[in-house]
């Protein structure tokens, strides 16, 4: 039932009369004998009428009629001070306290009317109700909330410093368990919030700007989240512990206020919390800065975080980034997952990187690695960056992948539940990702598998390519499968290389008939020796061009004569 929709023949003549300011009119119905407490279908009597309407003489009028009680309520729970109250009608407002109206009846809803006064910032009225006994720390029944906090989250400063003076209490809180310090750092009231410290300095109760909310979110966190600088240097300038984090509802400590403004991109707010926040209660914090960072797409944020010398080398659950949802399906079709639970920061990089054009992506992989984040994956739980990369190298992520190489990052990936060398089987789909790959040393090798004495370790997986580059691949398979063949010791036989034909051109599968009929030459096989001898991360033009050999040589070793375009 809508108790706010007025039906006009539900309100008596009386009521009409209140409602118009009909003085006459409602004089010669009283003096007729007409009643005054006729309620309409909202249960409005004549004097909430007259006090909504702001009509004091037939307010007055309806007072002084011995049958009219001055607290009648509508089927709210309102009374017609709170509507003279709540239209700021200061006239009927008075004449209702002198006619002995409770200041302190409350609706359920609505609160009572010192609640309605504060959120208006009518310090008059406010002074108006207090003087004759509004209780100042009276709590809504169902919000629990205070006439200080309806002050503060309608920035009434005014009514904030009246309201101290008052005695209003400064640790009451809300049903979110909100102190007036929490609302009004949430509203980025910077006098409202001046008023609050003083005067809990000057009661000797400096911990309140510490006292957050149900999930200890502080003044200086939600201050930090919605980007006030002035809070939150007002907040630390009084003691605000920047090291309490929220927590989740099983307890477990979530974010600190540096995480709500790297969130948020707050870098003003970052650079005045980074130098304060405790990298030991950052590291326990199940929120990551670098992640948030990394999730933000700001390279800037990254390196500031960096100089703040906060932990680089994060590790975070895949579970909690939408990419790797089906990721594995790159590597290893029909496997559900690799068990790759774990992600790093450099992983959570390559992520990244193809959102937009870096300038400084060189600079940043170099400066997280310069700090100790392990270019190689630590145990089979983690996901490799190398693989991550290699699945969308292209543009920065090529530029990643070239700098970690530089680091010696280790090519050959293995895993206990797959077989193979798992950057090389990431990299079928994408050419310039195997490239960059066979260049730098990875060993093709590693995938020959033997499941059966009569069955070449290598018809395993030309199998696997087969399937790879019939589904995911179509007018790079040739140049591809050249590739591939060109670094095999040997060509594969029988069957299983027959697969090839049906996922390449005629004339292409005569070529590579012609090419598999032919033995590879000691000058290849002898090249392939030399690079194996030199190891990866070592074939490069400077290490090579260190060897006692002709120039033309240098180049052959280093694949010069490899056409890699498709």
């Amino acid at each position: 039932m809508d108790f706010t929709e007025t039906y006009d023949d539900t309100c008596s003549s009386v009521g009409f009369a209140a409602r118009t300011g009909a003085i006459k009119t409602l004089k010669a119905l009283l003096k007729s004998g007409r009643s005054v407490d006729v309620k309409d279908n909202r249960g409005w009597r004549p004097t909430h009428e007259a006090a909504h309407a702001g009509h004091t003489q037939c307010l007055e009028l309806l007072l002084n009629s011995k049958f009219t009680d001055v607290n009648w309520r509508n089927f709210e729970g309102l009374t017609a001070l709170f509507f003279a109250v709540k239209q700021q009608h200061v006239d009927c407002v008075s004449l209702l306290l002198r006619h002995g109206a409770d200041p302190n009846l409350s609706s359920e809803l609505e609160g009572n009317p010192l609640d309605i006064a504060a959120a208006a910032n009518d310090v008059k009225i406010a002074k108006m109700l207090v003087d004759h006994g509004a209780d100042v720390n009276a709590q809504n029944h169902y919000l629990k909330y205070t006439a200080l906090h309806s002050a503060v989250n309608s920035k009434s400063a005014d009514v904030v410093e009246f309201l101290l003076a008052q005695g209003s209490q400064l640790s009451l809180s809300d049903e979110n368990q909100m102190t007036a310090f929490v609302h009004a750092a949430l509203k980025g009231d910077i006098k409202c919030l001046t008023l609050l410290l003083e005067e809990a300095k000057k009661q000797g109760l400096p911990h309140l700007v510490d006292v957050g909310a149900y999930d200890h979110a502080t003044p200086l966190f939600l201050a930090a989240q919605e980007g006030y600088v002035d809070c939150v240097e007002l907040l630390l300038k009084h003691g605000a512990d920047p090291n309490i984090p929220t927590v989740t509802a099983d307890g477990v400590k979530d974010a600190l206020p540096i995480h709500a403004a790297v969130e948020q991109e707050h870098e003003r707010i970052i650079d005045l919390l980074g130098p304060v926040t405790s990298k030991e209660a950052e590291r326990e914090c199940s929120v990551r800065l670098m992640g948030l960072a990394l999730e933000c797409m700001s390279y800037g944020l990254l390196k500031k975080l960096v100089n703040f010398d906060f932990d680089v080398n994060v590790m975070v659950n895949s579970a909690e980034f939408s990419e790797f949802e089906h990721f594995d399906d790159y590597i290893c079709p029909g496997f559900e997952h690799l068990f790759w639970d774990k992600l790093s920061t450099l992983v959570l990089l390559s992520t990244k990187t193809h959102h937009s054009i870096v300038a400084d992506i060189e600079e940043i992989v170099e400066l997280l690695i310069s700090r100790g984040v392990p270019i190689d994956a630590q145990d089979c739980f983690e996901r490799s960056p190398l693989v991550q990369l290699v699945t969308t190298c292209a543009g920065d992520n090529l530029k990643v992948m070239e700098c970690l190489m530089k680091h010696r990052v280790n090519p050959n990936i293995t895993h206990p539940y797959i077989q193979g060398n798992l950057a090389v089987r990431a990299s079928l789909t994408n050419m310039a990702g195997l490239e960059c790959l066979l260049k730098y040393g990875a060993d093709i090798q590693l995938n020959w598998t033997e499941f059966s004495q009569n069955q070449h370790p290598c018809q395993h997986f030309w199998a696997f390519v087969c399937l790879r580059l019939r589904y995911c691949v179509r007018e790079a398979n040739f140049c591809l499968i050249k590739i591939l063949l060109m670094f095999m010791d040997i060509y594969p036989v029988d069957g299983t290389f027959l697969m090839l034909k049906d996922i390449v051109e005629e004339s292409d599968w005569s070529t590579l008939v012609a090419m598999t009929d032919t033995p590879k030459t000691l000058q290849h096989l002898s090249r392939m020796q030399i690079r194996r001898q030199l190891g990866y991360g070592r074939i490069t033009s400077e290490r090579v061009g260190q060897l006692l050999l002709p120039e033309l040589l240098k180049d052959y070793i280093l694949l010069g004569d490899v056409k890699w375009e498709l």
